[in-house]
């Protein structure tokens, strides 16, 4: 490790966020969204914001920046995940919805 400890948590961070990255962007090309669980996702996102609190707590800024960073991108892909599904159940219903590209 070059540099350090926090250097090797700042790596993990942008680790953590890039592999939901591809993810992310299937979300917002394609309206199709069977396999995806936001469920999984806002859990995700909550494990995030449970180590967030601790982190600032200790106040440990490495592993609280990879915390936050994969947080929001798991709380944005359960957010859009809702949405797409919420879409998709009123599209089956014969309902009209509002479709953002």
């Amino acid at each position: 490790m070059i540099w350090g400890w926090s250097g090797g948590v700042y790596g993990a961070g942008v680790a953590m966020t890039a592999t939901r990255l591809p993810q992310l962007i299937e979300l917002v090309r394609c309206r199709e969204v069977s396999g995806v669980s936001a469920a999984t996702w806002y859990i995700f996102a909550l494990c995030s914001a449970l180590w967030i609190g601790y982190w600032s707590y200790t106040t440990s800024w490495a592993p609280l920046f990879a915390n936050f960073a994969a947080g929001v991108t798991s709380l944005a892909i359960a957010v859009l995940a809702s949405y797409r599904h919420l879409g998709r159940q009123h599209r089956a219903n014969g309902a009209a919805v509002l479709v953002v590209h």
